[in-house]
């Protein structure tokens, strides 16, 4: 609290009249960013290819389906088959392929994950 109370050019007893302790000053900016983030995501959902977004989680070899600011994340079964799959699919919705990269989720990707289903489950 000493070192975020000087580099906000601030008391520590000010940082203490907001926050009671370093815990709810990480959930402030765990709040602060995921706010952020969900807004992103909400606005790329409310892009004409969002559709497809729906059309691939019915997709039987499909396990998940998230966006992340500009890059849609596809988990499926089989990669080598999900590849030639979501590229065929991808080209029939005439949504351009850039690439198609084999990633492991980031603790940030699980997290961003976690608030979508959060706010799918909100909004039922």
């Amino acid at each position: 609290m000493d070192e975020l109370a000087a580099r906000l050019g601030i008391g520590k007893a000010t940082l203490y009249k907001v926050f009671s302790g370093k815990e709810e000053v990480l959930l402030a900016v765990v709040r602060r960013v995921a706010s952020g983030t969900v807004s992103r995501i909400q606005s790329s959902m409310a892009d004409p290819s969002a559709g497809f977004v729906d059309l691939l989680r019915r997709e039987p070899w499909v396990r998940d389906v998230s966006i992340f600011g500009v890059n849609l994340h596809v988990g499926v079964e089989e990669e080598g088959e999900g590849r030639r799959r979501l590229a065929a699919r991808l080209e029939q919705a005439g949504i351009p392929l850039r690439r198609v990269d084999r990633i492991v989720p980031s603790l940030e990707d699980v997290f961003l994950r976690r608030i979508e289903e959060s706010g799918r489950e909100a909004g039922r």
